[in-house]
């Protein structure tokens, strides 16, 4: 982000029923960065047709991002929460499946804990947040909340 002061505009979010977030279109946009602090991730995303936004991720339990480089093209976003979430990608928030020597006291740890985060998830509790990249970086995110705002120069 620029030292150009920014004012914002809050944009309602909105999920189809197939958990993609419905406009902005970000496909084909850019993910600029992302800012950790105070229990949330801000996420700065430029649309093509529609300037920069800021997707922020507000009681962030858990955050993964991989191949963060410049140049992150978006392919998609989805929040998933009140709907089955892809265990796989909970998994991976939690640093994947223990080692099969790993006492079978703390499996059935990480078992309950994975099977909390699917509870949570069809409860509506949390929201499970994928960014799928075109290229570049991609985010898998379980927070409390989700919000956007629009960002405008000033």
């Amino acid at each position: 982000m620029t030292s150009e002061a920014r004012a914002a505009v809050n944009v309602p979010v909105q999920i189809g029923d197939d958990h993609y977030l419905i406009g902005p279109g970000f496909h084909d946009g850019y993910l600029e960065g992302i800012a950790l602090g105070g229990g949330e991730a801000r996420l700065t995303l430029r649309c093509i047709h529609d300037g920069v936004h800021e997707l922020t991720l507000h009681g962030l339990r858990h955050l993964l991002m991989n191949e963060f480089r410049e140049g992150n093209i978006i392919s998609e976003i989805r929040i998933v929460t009140g709907a089955e979430p892809d265990r796989d990608m909970l998994e991976a928030l939690v640093y994947g499946q223990p080692h099969p020597s790993v006492p079978e006291i703390f499996q059935q740890r990480h078992r309950d804990g994975l099977n909390k985060m699917v509870e949570e998830v069809l409860a509506g509790v949390t929201n499970l947040v994928i960014l799928g990249p075109c290229a570049g970086a991609e985010l898998l995110a379980l927070c409390t909340s989700v919000s956007l705002r629009k960002l405008e120069v000033s």
